[in-house]
């Protein structure tokens, strides 16, 4: 599993295609195409060691709701999972 950053992810996660996002004090961030609902691939939030510790949402979900609403800030977790994403594709996008 390819790593972004020299940090170790907080809890386990049990897909080897997901990629490593980095973590903040509470989250692991992970980006997966293989198993994901989209083409575009998904980005997942972990929250805990178990199975179903975890929430997703397809990137293009993501684009979507940051073009067509101002609903979405900086506060919002999967905001900062999307910023990660665009980090580790190299996109150098202002949001």
């Amino acid at each position: 599993m390819p790593v972004l950053e020299k940090q170790k992810p907080l809890y386990r996660h049990d897909c080897e295609d997901c990629i490593y996002l980095g973590s903040d004090e509470i989250r692991d961030y992970y980006f997966c195409v293989e198993h994901s609902v989209s083409d575009a691939g998904s980005l997942i939030i972990r929250l805990g060691n178990y199975p179903s510790d975890y929430y997703s949402m397809p990137v293009n979900v993501m684009q979507e709701a940051l073009e067509t609403s101002s609903l979405i800030d900086e506060e919002n977790v999967f905001f900062n999972c999307y910023k990660r994403y665009l980090e580790y594709i190299g996109k150098s996008k202002t949001l």
